[in-house]
């Protein structure tokens, strides 16, 4: 079932006594591959039960339990937490406002009421027509273009206005209201260090390619060693870029040398502080600079796989990352034969579903392993550096504008960032 569309009350099935479509079944089945645990699939697997058939009713969790091997009450208290799943039909038109503070500061609240009163529904209805159904969000990741309205998990509409939800709600087609103003903007003759200089966008990889792009992750693999790497940032003072500051390199230097279990990079881009969307700018304008760092940390830290957790509210982005990560694939500085080295590396995007959540409760709810709760408490209690991350084995848990700052092409955002990478690319 497409976006737009609302789900039935009735649940039926198809010919082959399935609910969900053989093809989204067998899509649920490859994301169940990317992991070492079939639980790890859950949230990818919900996404796209919901996609297909409009919301999650029980026999629709049973078949994704199934497909999953899992129980059924398994899935069910994942689709019960999470916001964006829907365990009843929305309307046809789900109207999504932003409430939080930004947005309210702006004037949600008038949007909404607007809402209610054309349709005589509240927050959490439907119209009796089933046309229409609301619902007040928490931040959506854009604070600097509030208040902010979402249609159907489609692209924002933006510094959205009474007029526009008027227009919505006259049948007005979502698509002519969409619009995003450009939030960050680097002026000509000023080196642009996370997003391209004038407005621009860059991601088709021979665009990245033209401007040097890939090139120091190149070196990283061909020439230099996990330890050389971590050393190098240790050198140049890097820092994460929330409120902790904490140093990049000494976070990488928690990785053990010596364990012989897999490693995992967690990348984390649900963002979902308000006032916070830098992670949605570089996604959606300098995709292939983000896979770059998220290449060089895991040369790092020797990883096997990086997973990035992406708000799934940021469908732009999405779209974005996922066409960008496929043309990585496709050039080899993805997969089984990382640029010519003969080592494999790849990159899985995983959506979330509207709960906010700081990076180890992040990684706890999209894997759903009790391993994260051992994990949770060394990191609270300070015992010993080693993480225990997902599947049992070890994982480092990045900030999504983290592995970007590191390859900021030489000019980065601190003169330290500057001098690591500009060591890493020139050698």
């Amino acid at each position: 079932m497409s976006d737009g569309e609302a789900g039935n009350d009735t649940v039926s099935s198809a010919a082959d006594g399935h609910l969900l479509s053989g093809e989204c079944r067998g899509r649920i089945q490859a994301e169940r591959l990317h992991y070492p645990r079939a639980r790890a699939a859950l949230l990818p697997a919900l996404h796209l039960a919901q996609e297909e058939y409009g919301h999650l009713p029980r026999p629709v969790v049973g078949e994704v339990a199934a497909l999953l091997g899992l129980l059924p009450i398994q899935v069910q208290e994942v689709v019960s937490f999470y916001p964006l799943f829907h365990d009843r039909p929305v309307g046809c038109c789900h109207i999504q406002v932003c409430a939080n503070i930004a947005c309210a500061l702006a004037g949600a609240h008038k949007l909404v009421k607007l809402v209610e009163s054309t349709l005589g529904i509240r927050s959490g209805e439907v119209t009796p027509d089933g046309r229409f159904s609301l619902a007040e969000v928490e931040c959506l990741g854009s604070c600097g273009t509030a208040p902010v309205v979402q249609v159907n998990n489609r692209p924002y509409l933006e510094r959205a206005s009474a007029a526009d939800i008027e227009r919505l709600l006259s049948g007005t087609d979502p698509a002519e209201l969409e619009r995003a103003p450009l939030n960050s903007l680097i002026p000509d003759g000023i080196d642009g260090y996370l997003l391209p200089p004038n407005g621009q966008t860059r991601g088709s990889i021979d665009e990245y390619l033209t401007v040097g792009g890939y090139q120091a992750g190149q070196r990283t693999w061909r020439e230099m060693s996990p330890e050389s790497i971590v050393q190098l940032v240790k050198s140049s003072g890097l820092r994460g870029r929330g409120g902790a500051g904490f140093p990049t390199g000494a976070k990488w230097a928690f990785m053990s040398q010596d364990c012989s279990k897999p490693r995992y990079l967690a990348v984390n881009g649900d963002e979902s502080e308000p006032g916070t969307f830098k992670d949605r700018q570089i996604l959606e304008r300098n995709p292939h600079q983000f896979l770059e760092g998220v290449l060089i940390a895991g040369r790092a830290i020797r990883a096997a796989a990086a997973y990035v957790y992406l708000r799934a509210e940021y469908t732009v982005a999405y779209r974005v990352l996922m066409d960008a990560i496929a043309q990585a694939y496709a050039r080899g500085f993805l997969g089984d034969n990382v640029v010519g080295t003969g080592q494999k590396f790849d990159v899985y995007v995983q959506r979330g579903a509207g709960a906010p959540r700081e990076p180890t409760i992040m990684v706890t709810t999209r894997l759903r392993d009790s391993a994260f709760k051992r994990a949770l408490r060394t990191m609270a209690l300070g015992s010993e550096a080693k993480l225990e991350g997902p599947f049992g084995n070890l994982a480092l848990y990045n900030n999504a504008a983290r592995p970007a700052v590191f390859l900021a092409g030489g000019i980065g955002v601190t003169p330290f960032a500057s001098i690591a990478v500009r060591a890493a690319t020139e050698g």
